[in-house]
């Protein structure tokens, strides 16, 4: 079961890095957080890792991030985004306003 974690995040890693396996990494990711169980604090971690790769270096990643963020909000059930909503809001709309991407805004 300690293996799984690990796995995990070398997807989330896969879908920053490499577009060519970007979609899948990020589905596999997104029913990891919805199915695996575990808790709040390491939930809390995987979406600020999501959060933080959308100050990535390159507009490619940021907006693998950017899908990934859209994904989980669009599937997690709203009393989960309600409890963690402080996560990506804020930083969400800091970056909307930073970014100089039109991809990304």
């Amino acid at each position: 079961m300690q293996r799984v974690p690990t796995l995990i995040l070398s997807l989330l890693t896969n879908c920053f890095h490499c577009s060519q396996h970007e979609q899948q990494s990020s589905q596999i990711f997104v029913q990891y957080l919805l199915e695996y169980p575990m808790g709040s604090q390491r939930m809390d971690n995987h979406i600020n890792q999501i959060v933080l790769n959308i100050k990535y270096e390159f507009e490619e990643g940021r907006l693998a991030a950017i899908e990934l963020l859209s994904s989980v909000i669009q599937k997690f059930p709203l009393a989960v985004l309600d409890e963690r909503c402080q996560f990506f809001f804020l930083p969400l709309v800091l970056q909307l306003v930073n970014d100089d991407s039109k991809r990304c805004k």
